[in-house]
């Protein structure tokens, strides 16, 4: 049995009498297991909040873990929501969002994405938070295939422009990726870019209080208060517990 401890979350608009953009799903519990999201509506899209939205309250309904089976179907349902909004309303042809599901079942993660918000997990083996999900913009593509470094596009001018997300009239890619629970304890995190952005700028920093998810959601939400929010910022973390009786079944599996 898998079970969630501790979670903890933020969300900071860029300025404060500016919309956020950025619309989160608290983890629920559903049968089968537990899902929460993240979803940053494009910000220079009009509709993104609306697109944002969208997404979050169409997986919100879903109740069952089965019904996440087919993730392609879920995304490309999503999609067609959009459309069938956009067919209303010309003046919001445009609106986008990235969206960034976490599903938590009895023995894996399954992570299923799109956009640029980011998932990390922690074994608790290193202290040290582990990436999972790819960044689907021009500036990662330009980064994979070499074609400029790192330091290079610091400054890039489209340096936040997605290869992918979802939308009416943009081609949706969607990353999977699973992750067996080993450990009897693990903690997942998402973040917009205008949080991760923070942890990233100094890593180091934040190591010491990843074992306590509440310290470093504070740590993080304070500091982006104290310095300015560079983007939308979202935050969700849970840290999940294997039951005993669940870890022996799984390693007992193994050996057979």
């Amino acid at each position: 049995m898998i079970n969630i401890t501790s979670t903890s979350t933020f969300t900071i608009p860029k300025e404060n009498n500016l919309e956020n953009k950025d619309t989160i799903l608290l983890p629920k519990k559903i049968q089968g297991g537990y899902i929460f999201a993240i979803a940053d509506g494009v910000g220079k899209k009009k509709g993104a909040k609306l697109a944002s939205k969208t997404a979050i309250e169409y997986l919100d309904k879903i109740n069952d873990i089965k019904e996440l089976s087919d993730i392609i179907l879920v995304f490309n349902m999503i999609k067609t929501i959009l459309v069938n909004i956009s067919n209303k309303d010309e003046s919001i042809k445009d609106m986008a969002t990235t969206l960034t599901l976490c599903i938590i079942s009895p023995t894996y993660i399954k992570v299923a994405h799109t956009g640029d918000c980011r998932l990390y997990i922690d074994k608790y083996k290193n202290k040290k938070l582990i990436q999972l999900t790819n960044d689907q913009s021009e500036h990662q593509k330009l980064l994979k295939d070499g074609v400029f470094t790192k330091e290079e596009l610091k400054n890039h001018p489209r340096k936040h422009a997605l290869s992918s997300a979802l939308s009416p009239n943009m081609k949706v890619e969607v990353e999977e990726k699973e992750e067996k629970i080993l450990s009897e304890e693990m903690s997942i995190f998402i973040m917009s870019d205008g949080a991760y952005n923070y942890y990233e700028d100094d890593s180091d920093y934040y190591k010491l209080s990843l074992a306590n998810i509440n310290e470093f959601s504070f740590k993080l939400e304070q500091d982006i208060l104290k310095k300015g929010a560079k983007d939308d910022s979202s935050f969700i973390a849970v840290k999940i517990l294997k039951s005993k009786e669940q870890n022996k079944y799984s390693n007992d599996k193994n050996k057979i």
